[in-house]
């Protein structure tokens, strides 16, 4: 009864914002290659229901960087998909979507760009919100090879409570098989330019806003009750340059609330890496099989679990992940995760999936990082070791790798760069077992590269490394 009570308080808290509100809650542009220089545009956008009406229109301005083309195309809403509520929060937030077409003129640099007034004057992490138009943007290349811009598999989350730790994975991915880097930026207003006294939501000082280079997990322990703001760049490499960007704005609402986040109950299955990353590793072409058990500790909420990640929407041999029915009951949910990888879908970078729990309030979201390496019948201690972390991400002079080495001997490190040329070589020499940290100077030019661990002088664990 205590929860509904604080529920039914947050409603009609939250039905009183239109008095300082618009409507804008987040949103972001995706371009999708069609062939012969022509793009498909999407605008996805994320209204708060109880401000103003969606607009019905949508203008994107497309401009060549280093380049004199330049248009505008005004689209209407895509009526037949707009409109719906993001599902598993109380908390109206609808999703509309605006696409078009363009045809550009050739090779280069492209940046298409949607604005429009005003954000939620709710917000506390801005000074003058209602002052401040959302300004989205994506820049995409067009050469000879296929490129479209990545793309965020997971819905935002928009509703969580206060003082207690929270995990969000926007989960973007790229169909071209680019590298991506993501970053927590300040948001934009009108004209491309930064808002003006923008500021991380507030936190717990042991848990501050921040996101994981590696997973893509964004962690907080929020401290203030309020509407508050967050931005995502998404950053894409291919062979260590960069040719494009996309990026999220998303709206969070802390509550103060008696109900409990619904959690796990057997996440500690897997293993953690130096950072405490969840990680499995698989053979390719081994069928894999996990259960995924998610509780809520309230007696009469009704937990759900989704799966999101690349594994399951490849080409062949997609990954599965089924409710078990039989086995739910109220406040406990079973799902069951399958994959046999088929020998095209082994790699150095881990896949992402993420397990995303709500109860009908709040969301959490788990991810793990999956390494499919080697073949079947290929020994155990041959696999790469996955606890491998470097740090600072991005580097500029210098960076730290650390990892947990299962046996002594002979380590080596270098850094090889897209095109698989090593740029520079590291001998720390002979090393004992266990934690193993080493500092590395850098010779290299700004661009996305990667770091190879050496055992006795055979590749064994592979790390991206962005420098600046």
């Amino acid at each position: 009864m205590i929860r509904n009570i604080t529920l039914v308080f947050a409603l009609l808290f939250f039905s009183l914002l239109p008095l300082r509100a618009t409507h804008l809650m987040g949103g972001e542009i995706t371009v999708k290659e069609l062939g012969g220089n022509q793009y498909e545009i999407l605008l996805t956008t994320y209204r708060d229901t109880g401000g103003i009406p969606m607009q019905q229109t949508a203008r994107f301005d497309v401009s060549q960087l280093n380049g004199a083309f330049s248009t505008s195309l005004t689209t209407p809403q895509d009526t037949f998909l707009s409109g719906s509520l993001i599902q598993g929060i109380p908390y109206g937030v609808e999703v509309y979507y605006f696409r078009d077409t363009v045809l550009v003129p050739g090779p280069g640099q492209y940046r298409v760009a949607w604005q429009n007034c005003c954000r939620n004057g709710a917000i506390l992490n801005m000074t003058q919100p209602l002052n401040e138009a959302m300004y989205l943007q994506s820049v995409f290349q067009v050469d000879t090879a296929p490129n479209s811009t990545p793309v965020f598999l997971a819905p935002p989350i928009t509703y969580l409570p206060v003082g207690v730790p929270w995990q969000y994975n926007a989960l973007p991915v790229d169909a071209d098989g680019d590298s991506l880097v993501w970053s927590l930026v300040t948001p934009l207003d009108q004209a491309n330019q930064p808002v003006q006294g923008y500021q991380l939501p507030p936190a717990d000082t042991n848990n501050p806003f921040s996101i994981d280079p590696l997973s893509g997990t964004i962690t907080y322990t929020a401290d203030t009750v309020g509407n508050f703001v967050a931005s995502l760049l998404v950053e894409e490499y291919r062979q260590g340059q960069k040719i494009g960007e996309i990026r999220r704005d998303m709206q969070m609402v802390v509550i103060s609330s008696g109900n409990q986040m619904p959690k796990m109950a057997n996440w500690n299955q897997f293993n953690t890496d130096a950072q405490g990353r969840a990680f499995v590793q698989m053979l390719s072409g081994a069928q894999h099989q996990f259960s995924i058990k998610a509780t809520d500790a309230d007696m009469y909420d009704q937990v759900h679990v989704e799966a999101y990640g690349t594994p399951f929407h490849l080409d062949t041999q997609p990954a599965s992940f089924v409710i078990d029915t039989q086995s739910n009951k109220q406040g406990m949910v079973q799902g069951i995760f399958q994959w046999q990888p088929a020998q095209s879908h082994r790699r150095s970078e881990p896949y992402r999936v993420m397990f995303r729990l709500h109860d009908g309030q709040f969301v959490y979201d788990e991810t793990l990082l999956i390494y499919v390496n080697g073949s079947v019948g290929l020994e155990a201690a041959r696999l790469p070791e996955s606890n491998l972390s470097l740090h600072p991400q991005p580097a500029r002079e210098q960076f730290v790798l650390e990892t947990q080495l299962s046996q002594a001997g002979s380590v080596a490190l270098q850094l090889v760069d897209a095109q698989g040329r090593i740029m520079q070589h590291w001998q720390p020499g002979s090393q004992n077992a266990g934690t193993f940290r080493y500092r590395a100077e850098l010779q290299a030019a700004p661009g996305l590269y990667f770091v190879q661990l050496l055992r006795e002088g055979q590749p064994v664990a592979t790390q991206r490394l962005l420098v600046r």
